[in-house]
């Protein structure tokens, strides 16, 4: 199982990172993962903002148009200044580079685009993956990992695109 994963938080106005992510930190690492994921609380037991340089770990930052309009990386922005189609495009390129099929397997912003292993929405809501390791603990089922894939911008992003912004974690189970 993997330990680290990448959490986005959206927040709107008035709102902190760290107060919509309070329920899922660790208090104790005595807590056994299996009861906090049961108990839809306590996952998290370290936290850095942004991602770090590790090549056995798929860090994840934003690509934002700066005020210059060029292009730059960042681990939090308002959404509407995030550059999503780039990211996509970015992201599709590298699978090809990689081998990958892109007819059968592109990433697609409105219906194949799971930037982060889950997400937490301005209403403190938890979405997505916890832990990364399918078949022990998090999904056991493929049908909720599609659906959070399939929703990920329209559902839990889209919506705050106004208002909203995005802090992107690196955290530890």
């Amino acid at each position: 199982m993997k330990l680290l994963f990448s959490l986005a938080v959206i927040t709107n106005k008035n709102q902190k990172v760290e107060d919509l992510i309070k329920p899922y930190i660790r208090k104790t690492y005595n807590n056994d993962l299996k009861s906090c994921i049961k108990n839809q609380r306590s996952y998290i037991s370290g936290v850095l903002y942004g991602s770090f340089d590790d090549e056995r770990y798929d860090g994840r930052l934003l690509l934002i148009k700066n005020k210059n309009g060029k292009s730059c990386l960042g681990y939090k922005a308002k959404i509407k200044d995030v550059e999503w189609q780039k990211m996509v495009d970015l992201e599709n390129e590298e699978l090809k580079e990689n081998g990958v099929d892109i007819e059968k397997n592109k990433v697609n912003l409105e219906k194949a685009f799971g930037f982060t292993n889950a997400i937490i929405t301005p209403d403190g809501n938890w979405h997505g993956m916890i832990p990364l390791d399918l078949i022990s603990i998090g999904f056991t089922e493929k049908e909720p990992c599609k659906e959070y894939i399939k929703n990920y911008y329209t559902k839990y992003i889209k919506p705050f695109e106004e208002t909203g912004s995005i802090t992107i974690l690196t955290c530890n189970i």
